[in-house]
């Protein structure tokens, strides 16, 4: 009954009104009155089970895990056994976007834990944590649900279990997932929840607010997603209304893909990277993050005189650029010739040599150290430099060749990231002429490969 109804039929001392006032106010704040009747028992169950038999056809595993699920919560649970006309209206809407992402239920808990959250948001639309409102906005779209998934993605790989809103002290759910949907759905302290990430309370914001999307990279694994995450945050907070420059900038490092534990530990000098990237990185006369982080890598992890102690402190651009372009055309001169060849494995492309302008071409693959320490000679740039990442099998290296008097010589550089052409350079970095984009689109078209120049 409306609390002034009911006054209205009863007389109280001025105070005890008071305190009716006062109660009814809290009782609205924690969500626990109902401004609409119930629903009964009967008919909510029967029209979710109505909504569950129209989605699923009786055979799909999912549809027997949330009519279990379903019986088990009528029971006796308050999210789903008090809904009115207008929240069972929000949470079939909720759910209906759920279902429609096929996500990968672990068992019959899950599926509680979905119809719970469906409940809870129909119940009290506007009482969910920021980023429980990534998956629940009002009438939920696809958008933000897909939102939500990337965030789950992003801690957990991408086995689309959400627990959703659950009761995380008592759910069977992994130690870490429970933690972090304890901070997610909850608003709890993810500082306190994992101590082990050793965030400052700036850091913890930027981790749950900050608006930095799921990265789509081949190197991070699911044990590794945590740690990226932080390295973006302790570097962000250094360079706030700079994170799309911080995002490209990591997202083409080798060494934070690849090596995260090792970028972590050094993360003061790239701190400094970072500061000096964005302070330059949209100058014409920049020459762009790859060919930046390129060298730098090499002077602070291969370098044999400047290994671990290399640093940008000091730097101008005018500087940096000089020796950034002295190493690119001599750099491979600081190769220890006697070191051994290494070999890696080759790929499976199909031959090509084609004839242009009277000349005979060929484009092959490079699968040695000591050919590619001769492209480097040759056309006096850096390929060299990237042997570690064809023996990791994170680049592919292809060389244009041209024949002259009877003989075959480097002509241009091709670098290939999975299906990718990333990099097309001639001598000293040259841009490649029209007769060789001409080489190039055609080798690229009769191996399937597509070009996106760096």
């Amino acid at each position: 009954m409306d609390l002034q109804a009911y006054l209205a039929q009863h007389s109280f001392p001025p105070k005890v009104t008071a305190s009716l006032h006062l109660l009814h106010e809290k009782l609205q704040d924690f969500g626990l009155e109902v401004d609409h009747p119930c629903l009964s028992k009967a008919t909510l169950y029967e029209i979710w089970s109505s909504f569950f038999d129209s989605y699923f056809d009786a055979k799909e595993y999912r549809y027997l895990l949330y009519k279990s699920a379903l019986n088990y919560l009528m029971a006796d649970d308050y999210l789903i056994t008090r809904q009115s006309f207008e929240a069972l209206s929000r949470s079939l809407c909720f759910m209906k976007e759920v279902l429609a992402t096929n996500l990968w239920l672990r068992g019959e808990l899950i599926a509680q834990a979905m119809i719970q959250l469906a409940c809870y948001y129909g119940n009290h639309p506007n009482r969910l944590s920021p980023c429980a409102r990534l998956f629940a906005q009002k009438w939920t779209s696809v958008r933000d649900l897909q939102a939500c998934i990337a965030l789950h993605e992003l801690l957990f790989g991408r086995s689309l279990a959400m627990p959703g809103y659950i009761n995380t002290s008592k759910t069977k759910l992994p130690a870490l997932e429970r933690r972090i949907f304890s901070v997610l759905f909850e608003e709890r302290s993810l500082r306190k929840t994992l101590p082990f990430l050793g965030l400052s309370k700036q850091e913890a914001h930027l981790f749950l607010y900050g608006g930095i999307p799921y990265l789509e990279t081949e190197g991070i694994e699911q044990i590794n997603t945590l740690k990226h995450y932080r390295s973006i945050v302790r570097l962000y907070k250094n360079v706030p209304q700079h994170l799309d420059a911080l995002l490209e900038l990591l997202t083409l490092s080798h060494k934070w893909e690849y090596d995260i534990d090792l970028f972590e530990k050094d993360i003061a000098f790239w701190q400094e990277v970072v500061r000096f990237y964005i302070t330059h990185f949209k100058k014409e006369d920049f020459q762009g993050a790859t060919v930046f982080l390129d060298y730098i890598g090499y002077k602070r992890y291969t370098a044999i005189d400047t290994t671990g102690t290399y640093s940008l402190k000091d730097k101008t651009l005018a500087s940096f650029n000089r020796e950034m372009n002295h190493w690119h055309r001599y750099g491979f001169e600081e190769v220890d010739l006697d070191k051994p060849v290494v070999t890696w494995e080759p790929r499976t492309f199909k031959p090509y040599t084609a004839t242009l302008d009277d000349r005979l071409y060929k484009i092959e693959e490079i699968t040695d150290s000591h050919t590619l320490y001769n492209e480097s000679k040759v056309l006096k740039h850096c390929v060299y430099g990237y042997v570690n990442r064809c023996l990791q099998d994170y680049s592919r290296i292809f060389g244009l060749r041209v024949q002259r008097k009877g003989h075959f010589t480097p002509c241009c550089t091709i670098q290939v990231i999975d299906k990718t052409v990333v990099q097309f350079k001639g001598k000293m970095n040259r841009n490649a002429t029209e007769v060789e984009k001409q080489l190039l689109k055609a080798w690229c078209e009769i191996n399937n490969l597509s070009i996106n120049l760096l």
